[in-house]
């Protein structure tokens, strides 16, 4: 028994670790994304173009923002009912 509980464990960790490194993966991505997004016209030829870039380059970061909000919430909440459903588990457990 105290073998296959150190077992899950160490499936745990490692499943936590991995994505802990996507996640670290993704963010990096989307900062390159953005400094592409901002590098891809330095230099605009009128205040117009200019205007026009700068609201671009605002609305893909809001958008990459919301993106990252609703991942972020979606990832809480399925953290929350996985936790929720270990104390049911332990509960049984303990009464069995």
């Amino acid at each position: 028994m105290d073998f296959q509980e150190q077992f899950f464990k160490e499936r745990i960790k490692f499943i936590h670790e991995a994505r802990d490194e996507k996640e670290e993966s993704f963010e990096k991505l989307q900062q390159q994304e953005r400094e592409k997004v901002k590098q891809s016209n330095p230099n605009p030829s009128n205040a117009e173009e200019y205007r026009r870039r700068a609201d671009e380059i605002e609305k893909f970061i809001k958008f990459q923002d919301e993106e990252m909000q609703a991942f972020v919430a979606e990832r809480d909440k399925l953290i929350k009912a996985h936790e929720k459903k270990m104390v049911g588990m332990r509960e049984r457990h303990w009464q069995e």
